[in-house]
């Protein structure tokens, strides 16, 4: 009878403080729920290359350093399975890049910068409680070429492109986390046709790998 008065005492007490530590955590605290953004960036790696036909040359490289950013903004798909559905916007630019041409490095008497670029629809997967990522996206994308100052450029037809990358990331508020995450690039398009050489044509195509710091609202 002792031990059944102490239970009928304490238990409720504590039954009621658990109660209470629960209603102050938010509803979605630390978990994937309703909208999701996510910006990413950091160094890529990896050359654009141009295989021509009936042209001066036949393969032209741009490479140098380069830098990826990643805009991704979507919702929650599945809250059971961690499924996030985005709409994508994944960049890349060369400053100052290097050039060969048919394996030949060669000098340009202005400044070249290169982009490539898609747009596209991803699906991210999270794995709980770890908050480790993988996550993919399909579009379409193009290049662009400009000199110095914007004194010339080009860009291609629009092609496809695909990315796959995971990560893993940790909370650092309510809803944000904060994370590294690595992935591969893939993106290949047509040139323009050239209205000074009609049997012009060309292929343009890279190839990236990329390391960058995540951040994620969700």
């Amino acid at each position: 009878m002792k031990l059944f008065a102490l239970l009928s005492i304490f238990v409720p007490s504590l039954a009621f403080g658990q109660w209470r530590v629960a209603q102050d955590i938010p509803e979605d605290f630390h978990m994937h729920r309703g909208f999701y953004l996510s910006l990413t960036g950091g160094p890529a790696f990896g050359s654009i290359t141009i295989n021509a036909t009936n042209a001066s040359f036949g393969t032209m490289k741009l490479g140098g350093g380069s830098f990826q950013f990643d805009f991704k903004i979507g919702g929650v798909i599945s809250e059971e399975l961690n499924l996030i559905l985005s709409c994508d916007v994944i960049s890349r630019s060369f400053t100052n890049s290097s050039v060969t041409i048919d394996g030949s490095s060669v000098s340009t008497i202005t400044d070249v910068t290169a982009r490539d670029a898609m747009y596209g629809v991803g699906l991210t997967k999270y794995f709980m409680p770890d908050n480790i990522f993988i996550s993919g996206t399909v579009g379409i994308g193009d290049f662009t070429m400009d000199g110095n100052n914007n004194s010339y450029g080009s860009r291609s037809k629009s092609g496809f492109g695909l990315q796959v990358k995971g990560g893993k990331e940790w909370w650092v508020s309510d809803y944000w986390g904060l994370g590294v995450a690595a992935g591969l690039g893939y993106l290949s398009a047509d040139d323009q046709a050239d209205p000074f050489n009609p049997a012009y044509s060309a292929r343009i195509s890279t190839t990236k790998f990329f390391v960058a710091f995540n951040t994620t609202f969700n």
